[in-house]
């Protein structure tokens, strides 16, 4: 009990919106407000870019993404623009080659631009059709369940449909943060179920219920990856706030927890009711599994 006790607290202490790393399938680059100068990047820049990451720092980042994109960035930073995530980046690397991403812009709560690059084929063709029907045609289900638990078994069903994970459940909390699976939909082999368990308060720690009220989905595509420190010229008191990061590495903790339970690979989806976290979407696969950003 005393060992419980003092986890919860060293959890609660635990400042999982600054953990100064991201899951290695992508690049994360800080950029400098008035030329977007790289500041800090993620030491896996060798394995993405094939540059070294210190030879990154302070270099502008038209030096790899055309000047047009870079206009395409800075939009996304004015609330008043059409231009949104993703945006369809090409690379130039240093041997000559091109590499394709989906970039992922934000503004830091602390304050810093934050550039995200996920890693796409270049064969790869952004067809939202598909997506579209599929979205349109749950919608439309939707409109017509009649009951809570109607809604959330079709919900589970559809999510895993749209994104093929082994099993997905909506997780509900109570008044006082206590958690109830009530909807689940699985693989037929997978013979345990998880539909009524029961989760205390404590299961997810208020600082990361907190983040689920600021990034409303959250993909970890392989349980067992080492997380990419960064590294950069700002002061290490100074550190980035990541909330809002699609790439942020996720508490030691939680990756315990997920590789006692045996997944190698979860998504989460925050339901939300008036500015409170009503309960979760929540994904789980038996082996790694990546999800593009437009399914997401």
């Amino acid at each position: 009990m005393i060992n419980q006790a003092l986890e919860t607290i060293n959890q609660e202490r635990e400042l999982i919106h600054m953990p100064g790393s991201i899951q290695p399938h992508g690049l994360l680059c800080v950029l400098s407000e008035s030329d977007f100068r790289i500041t800090q990047v993620s030491l896996n820049a060798t394995d993405i870019l094939g540059i070294d990451p210190e030879k990154l720092i302070d270099r502008p980042l038209e030096d790899l993404i055309d000047p047009d994109r870079i206009t395409e960035i800075r939009a996304c930073l004015d609330p008043t623009s059409e231009q949104t995530n993703p945006l369809n980046l090409s690379v130039m690397l240093d041997d000559g080659s091109t590499r394709f991403f989906n970039g992922i812009v934000h503004r830091a709560i602390s304050g810093e631009i934050v550039l995200e690059l996920e890693p796409i084929a270049a064969t790869a063709r952004r067809d939202f059709t598909q997506s579209y029907r599929n979205i349109k045609d749950t919608l439309a289900k939707i409109q017509v369940t009649k009951t809570l638990p109607e809604l959330c078994d079709l919900i589970a069903k559809e999510v895993r449909q749209i994104t093929g994970f082994d099993r997905v459940m909506i997780y509900r909390f109570n008044q006082d943060g206590d958690g109830t699976v009530i909807a689940e939909d699985k693989q037929a082999d997978l013979l345990e179920t998880f539909l009524g368990l029961y989760y205390p308060d404590t299961d997810i720690p208020q600082r990361a219920k907190h983040l689920y009220l600021l990034n409303w989905l959250r993909l970890l595509p392989d349980v067992n990856c080492q997380p990419s420190l960064l590294t950069g010229s700002q002061a290490a008191s100074a550190r980035l706030d990541m909330s809002h990061c699609v790439l942020r590495s996720l508490s030691p903790c939680h990756i315990q927890y997920l590789q006692n339970m045996g997944v190698g690979a979860s998504m989460s989806i925050s339901l939300i009711q008036q500015q409170r976290l009503w309960g979760m979407i929540t994904c789980h696969h038996s082996t790694p599994k990546f999800v593009p950003y437009e399914i997401r």
